[in-house]
């Protein structure tokens, strides 16, 4: 007969012994102490509160509209409608949650026609917007009376809208 000699990898298999029955893998204690640790923190991490304005739309576009009064007359009044104009966007934004500072002009008109809070003031912010436009890319000369105009036209606006209701009239 033929004596057969067992190779070394058949003995290395004999080595390897089968899972004892009930035995949980290290592994799986591992990952169920790490999903744990993490479940632990987001229910008991800081939570950040949410920034409440301190400044209301109204106080704070007042504001900025006194300031871009302190360069109304510096010629040629690109700096004046670009602080005006960021001024009423920014306003319009917080008091009335529509994007006007991240939209062109034409943008933020489509999206008053669907405000109904701005319908009424459409057309005289459209034409406010064109104009500030025109100086600010187009170099438009505004005359210091125009812009006075405006002035008074985006103060109107600010103080016509601060306290009213969703429906707002000119």
């Amino acid at each position: 007969m033929l004596a057969v000699t067992p190779s070394p990898l058949v003995e290395d298999l004999r080595l390897v012994m089968p899972a004892a029955e009930g035995v949980v893998p290290v592994w799986l204690i591992g990952l169920i102490a790490v999903v744990l640790m993490i479940t632990v923190w987001f229910i008991l991490r800081p939570r950040r509160k949410r920034e409440v304005p301190s400044e209301l739309p109204a106080d704070r576009a007042m504001r900025q509209l006194e300031e871009a009064r302190g360069v109304i007359d510096h010629e040629p009044g690109v700096t004046y409608l670009r602080a005006v104009s960021n001024a009423v966007r920014e306003y319009i934004e917080g008091r009335f949650g529509v994007q006007a500072p991240r939209q062109t002009t034409r943008e933020f008109l489509e999206s008053a026609a669907r405000a109904k809070s701005l319908t009424a003031y459409r057309g005289k912010l459209g034409d406010f917007l064109s104009v500030c436009d025109e100086g600010k890319f187009a170099g438009t000369q505004v005359t210091s009376a125009e812009r006075e105009a405006m002035h008074a036209a985006a103060v109107a606006f600010v103080k016509a809208t601060r306290h009213s209701s969703a429906e707002v009239t000119p």
